[in-house]
């Protein structure tokens, strides 16, 4: 009687706590929701970009883009509605919001050249690894801690991966490679941004819209000089022999997705804030269920049973560390 009248206590306290905090949650929920949204509409518009528009290969120069506008929505938000456009020291720039900036530019960077190599699915699949990554850069920076569980968890991960990638590799080795160095690049920028926005009593702890108005435009300096070398030839030779209309067409599609990123960058990080790196990383890994769908209709890109089973593999080992 003991134990069920403290189990019953138990589950009341539960109930009670979330009843207290249903807005903190609902909140939550509204902003996963939006990411989910903001995501899929990103990698999609970007395959199309990349893929589908005739001569228009250019998946660095969408990032620089996107980049840059995202810094121009923040800037006109901090201006003309926050009204107060943050000081920032050399010190801080360099050590706080450059890191940043760097893993930002190298998991967009190199995920939108790999979306022009591989499916999709495969692509989407591949950024299962996230939490993998995260727990590892967490252990290292000292905003996870470690647990035996996670062995069995992240053994799962890995096996599911192998699976998912049965069959894809036939021409898509290379873009595999840049698919998982970019996820482990987001797991590093992850982190600190964990640690940027959760600082509590600290002067360099700063907001969602602050962060974006450092961070963009270094990740937008960091790949220019990549933009230059590797896509700057071609994209003049695509000025000269493209319709301006057309051109004009690609500029707005940029604009768009740009907005878009924007958005993505909010959400996502008031989401780190309110949760943390490894949260994002296992909610990511539910996300690109909806990408996958969102390929297979739009794309008409298949999967195997055999990588079926291995994304849902890989989702046993996420709920495990959910679990524990």
């Amino acid at each position: 009687m003991r134990t069920n009248y403290s189990e019953g206590n138990e589950v009341m306290e539960n109930i009670q706590y979330f009843m207290a905090n249903w807005k903190f949650h609902s909140l939550t929920l509204l902003l996963v929701v939006s990411w989910y949204g903001i995501s899929t509409t990103i990698i999609l518009l970007t395959k199309w970009a990349v893929s589908e528009v005739p001569g228009f290969e250019f998946p660095l120069l969408i990032t620089t883009t996107n980049n840059l506008g995202a810094f121009v929505w923040s800037f006109l938000f901090i201006r003309f509605v926050v009204n107060n456009i943050p000081h920032c020291s050399k010190e801080r720039l360099l050590y706080s919001f450059f890191p940043v900036s760097v893993g930002i530019a190298l998991e967009i960077g190199l995920s939108n050249i790999a979306l022009s190599l591989l499916s999709v699915a495969l692509s989407t699949l591949l950024k299962g690894s996230a939490p993998l990554f995260v727990m590892f850069w967490g252990l290292l920076l000292g905003t996870e801690v470690f647990k035996l569980n996670l062995f069995f968890s992240i053994g799962l991960i890995c096996l599911g991966l192998a699976l998912t990638s049965v069959g894809n590799y036939a021409g898509n080795t290379l873009g595999i490679i840049l698919q998982l160095t970019a996820v482990a690049a987001g797991g590093f920028r992850w982190c600190l941004m964990q640690i940027l926005l959760q600082r509590r009593g600290d002067e360099h702890r700063v907001s969602a819209l602050e962060l974006t108005y450092y961070t963009a435009p270094l990740t937008a300096l960091v790949l220019f000089p990549f933009v230059v070398g590797l896509e700057g030839k071609s994209f003049v030779a695509y000025l000269t022999n493209t319709a301006s209309s057309q051109v004009a067409y690609m500029i707005l599609i940029l604009l768009l997705i740009s907005t878009f990123v924007f958005l993505l960058l909010i959400v996502e990080y008031l989401l780190v804030r309110r949760t943390s790196s490894l949260a994002m990383a296992v909610a990511a890994v539910f996300k690109e269920g909806t990408t996958i769908v969102g390929g297979a209709i739009w794309f008409h890109d298949r999967l195997s049973i055999v990588n079926v089973v291995g994304f849902v593999v890989c989702q046993m080992g996420i709920l495990w560390i959910l679990h524990y």
